[in-house]
């Protein structure tokens, strides 16, 4: 780089000489700054995409959920219906043992009995019955819980509407 002034001397004015490689570094500065930005451009485009993908998974989840408390609840139906429907329930149906699983819409519904006093539903007519409703659809998995008991022999069952429990997950 040489400095001089327009008459090839030293004095007064300056006249700057700026040689081809000089040039060369600001042109591959100048792709590096562009290049960089569009890194930056690309990856905040990358992680909305990701964002809104994690959303729509989230979204579509608690739907499942929603659908799965509904389907809880139809199986909760279902097993009081044939509680009343089926005198023979207690000697038709086992401990802890799935006694209905039905595919209903996108999901699935399923009951069970429990007899937490001797865990026989059969040996007695006395003994609370607790029920477990599931709903499930993909993943989700809602229960419902509650407590059945008999007033009077042959009586259909009364519902101890105070022993309602929800669960939710597996």
């Amino acid at each position: 780089m040489k400095i001089q002034n327009h008459h090839g001397s030293n004095k007064n004015a300056i006249l700057l000489h700026v040689g081809p490689a000089a040039r060369h570094r600001r042109a591959g500065t100048a792709y590096i700054m562009v290049l960089s930005i569009s890194m930056i451009v690309m990856m905040i485009g990358l992680s909305a995409t990701a964002l809104s993908r994690v959303k729509l998974r989230t979204a579509s989840g608690e739907s499942d959920l929603v659908e799965a408390a509904l389907l809880a609840h139809s199986a909760a139906e279902r097993a009081l219906l044939t509680l009343n429907t089926n005198a023979a329930w207690r000697t038709t149906y086992f401990h802890g043992v799935t006694a209905m699983t039905l595919s209903l819409g996108r999901g699935e519904i399923s009951w069970l009995a429990l007899d937490e006093a001797d865990l026989d539903l059969a040996n007695s007519n006395s003994d609370n019955a607790k029920i477990i409703a599931t709903g499930t659809v993909n993943e989700a998995v809602y229960r419902l819980q509650f407590d059945v008991t008999y007033i009077g022999t042959g009586a259909p069952p009364t519902i101890v509407i105070d022993s309602w429990k929800r669960y939710v997950g597996p």
